[in-house]
């Protein structure tokens, strides 16, 4: 159908492809197919209540809450602006904020077992990408294409938004 919410859909991740982080275009992809393209894919765009909105929504929570509301949201905003649609369900679906769990710093004794650990065999091909990662506060991906730039290591920093590029100089001495 021209104007299904499944082909707006598809219409619109075409249009976001490029302009979002490639992981998360592949998230916004998953969960149009697991959560949202059978209730409400064949149905007209401009058909769709809030109430369908929030059958959907009562299903899930937390940070799934957050990224679905942020698709549909977006999706209705693209129909809106393409005159598919006179108006926007989602403004009756609040935002919730799902709880956040706060990292914690190790403990001295978590300290010494894993650099005990770190020290055996087993675990020698980590060790350098472990004290990296704990001594200048690197992610797991950012260690990925991380190089050294003579006394500094520069590694592109991974929680930037809109495609931003950004690097973390770090000095090695």
């Amino acid at each position: 159908k021209a104007n299904s919410f499944m082909r707006v859909t598809q219409e619109w991740l075409e249009y976001k492809k490029g302009k979002l982080n490639e992981r998360t275009h592949k998230n916004y992809e998953s969960y149009c197919q697991r959560y949202l393209y059978e209730p409400l894919g064949s149905m007209p765009i401009s058909e769709i209540k809030s109430i369908d909105i929030t059958k959907i929504m009562n299903t899930v929570e937390g940070r799934l809450y957050e990224d679905l509301r942020v698709v549909l949201n977006s999706v209705f905003k693209y129909a809106l602006a393409n005159g598919m649609l006179t108006h926007n369900p989602m403004l009756l679906i609040p935002f919730k904020k799902a709880e956040r769990n706060n990292r914690r710093a190790l403990t001295k004794a978590e300290k010494k077992k894993l650099f005990e650990r770190l020290e055996m065999p087993e675990f020698n091909e980590y060790k350098l990408p472990f004290m990296i990662m704990y001594y200048f506060g690197l992610r797991p991906c950012e260690l990925e294409d991380s190089h050294f730039e003579g006394d500094f290591l520069v590694a592109r920093n991974a929680k930037r938004k809109g495609g931003k590029i950004e690097y973390k100089k770090i000095p090695i001495h």
